[in-house]
């Protein structure tokens, strides 16, 4: 079970780190599902689901497999996870509807990408399959960014 201030936690700065949720060894074959789809589409897909062959960027920063579940069904395991589906049942309702569902890979560049709010109105989950030391900083959250104005 979540605890309430884990809940108060995102609805007061818009996010919580949740620490352990996934067994180690789901975590291991995560990992390796991902190692072994990127080996295979290095370059992510486009959005027509197509195997792209070059570093150019679908999304900025990012190679992108949007048919994750097809290509390797033990990421469902993520949605059938009780810690997330408590949490979208308490924040969006017993209802709610999982609207995009995929995985990303972010090479090193050179180049910045700018801080820049994501889609609003839901719920979003990151679940860093990577090991980030803080000099990398490929990923930053801002704290209470979910109270500004759309962009």
């Amino acid at each position: 079970m979540v605890s309430e201030e884990k809940i108060k936690t995102l609805y007061k700065d818009g996010m919580v780190n949740l620490n352990s949720i996934f067994d180690q060894d789901l975590l291991r074959d995560l990992v390796n599902a991902k190692e072994s789809i990127f080996k295979e589409y290095p370059y992510g897909q486009d959005d027509k689901l197509s195997k792209k062959d070059k570093a150019d960027f679908v999304r900025p920063g990012s190679y992108m497999i949007w048919d994750i579940i097809e290509q390797k069904p033990i990421f469902s395991k993520i949605l059938e996870n009780k810690h997330i589906k408590e949490i979208a049942t308490r924040v969006l309702g017993k209802d709610y509807t999982v609207a995009s569902f995929y995985i990303r890979k972010t090479p090193k560049i050179y180049e910045k990408l700018n801080p820049h709010i994501d889609y609003q109105g839901g719920l979003s989950f990151s679940i860093l399959l990577d090991e980030i030391k803080k000099d990398q900083g490929e990923t930053f959250f801002y704290k209470e960014s979910h109270k500004l104005p759309p962009p």
